[in-house]
């Protein structure tokens, strides 16, 4: 196993080494050992390839991403599934829906590119004027916002 450098072992240390269930944190090799095994948890992967992530992972050759190797094969991983293990995205504005998911995944903490160029956002539905919004003395919610399309 290639040894750190002294910023990577900085980095390392502080970003991706997790607390130990029995006290300590992890060492590299437990590291990638997490990460191989979230990853390949619910697949059907042979040995052989578990075998060659293992040497590239510990000699570096290969990784997953940051937020992969920091997230893989914990409860965080087990909870939110594959999105845990991403950090970026990226969508254009030309789909309400694309604006639901992305408050999802901003609340995974990952974060979100969001085009808004004229090409995209004249896509979108016209906002609606004159929009008359009630209040309704009810326990479940303070203002009732009409939403007819």
């Amino acid at each position: 196993m290639r040894p750190f450098s002294n910023l990577a072992s900085v980095v390392y240390k502080r970003t991706y080494s997790r607390e130990l269930p029995g006290g300590g944190k992890e060492k590299w090799a437990d590291t990638v050992e997490r990460a191989i095994a979230g990853n390949v948890r619910g697949h059907n992967v042979d040995a052989a390839e578990i075998d060659a992530l293992r040497y590239f992972f510990l000699e570096r050759k290969a990784m997953v991403a940051g937020r992969g190797l920091w997230c893989s094969g914990t409860d965080i991983h087990t909870r939110l599934g594959g999105a845990a293990l991403n950090n970026c995205w990226f969508f254009t504005a030309d789909n309400l829906e694309h604006f639901v998911v992305a408050q999802d995944l901003l609340m995974l903490g990952g974060g979100v590119g969001l085009s808004v160029e004229r090409e995209f956002v004249s896509k979108l539905p016209k906002v609606k004027r004159n929009v008359v919004i009630t209040h309704k003395n009810t326990k479940d919610a303070d203002y009732i916002v009409p939403d007819s399309c």
